[in-house]
């Protein structure tokens, strides 16, 4: 049950309001007839003419728009899979998982901790928000290490370009150009190991 301000939420149970929507969305011309309707059989909810329209509007409304935006990411994401950008389909899904988050927190009343069901429901949430950190954390510490790798090949090239410029010949001048185009500098005596 839940604090929503409609009542057939809170006179269901989230697992039957997840079925009754997907029923609903799976209908044609939903009105707040049909939803009257439905609610008083399927649950023996008695609704008036008002709350049902607001249900529709706002709870109903919401889980079609949510539906959109999956549907709008998976073909986001079908479209645009490429091996080369780093983007998984977890990592696709992690994102889902934290708008839903969000989403839930900002639709719903706040959590009375007090309350069992209030309590596991803020371990869930704050367990998904510590993934999804340590998802970040993860995935800039793996762009720190391209970054770091990135430059590394960059000073190599760097170094043997001018390498061969100096074994053909080059004049100082020229060396002195090339290191300066490539934002080259050649490592001075203190840094250089032993």
């Amino acid at each position: 049950m839940s604090l929503s301000k409609h009542k057939l939420v809170r006179a269901i149970t989230a697992e039957e309001l997840d079925g009754f929507l997907e029923s609903l969305a799976s209908m044609t011309d939903v009105t707040g007839a049909k939803i009257r309707e439905l609610a008083e059989e399927r649950f023996g909810v008695e609704m008036g003419h008002d709350a049902a329209n607001n249900f529709r509007k706002d709870v109903y409304g919401k889980y079609i728009d949510r539906m959109r935006k999956r549907k709008e990411l998976s073909a986001t994401i079908a479209a645009h899979r490429d091996n080369d950008n780093g983007r998984t389909l977890a990592d696709a899904a992690s994102e889902e998982l934290q708008q839903q988050v969000f989403e839930f927190l900002a639709d719903n009343a706040p959590l009375d901790l007090s309350n069992d069901d209030d309590l596991a429901r803020a371990e869930s949430l704050a367990r998904i928000i510590k993934g999804a950190r340590s998802e970040d954390r993860k995935m800039i510490d793996d762009l720190r290490t391209q970054l770091k790798e990135a430059q590394e090949r960059e000073k190599a090239t760097a170094k043997a370009v001018v390498s061969a410029a100096e074994g053909r010949g080059a004049s100082p001048e020229l060396v002195s150009a090339i290191r300066e185009a490539m934002q080259f500098r050649p490592k001075k005596a203190e840094e250089v190991e032993p």
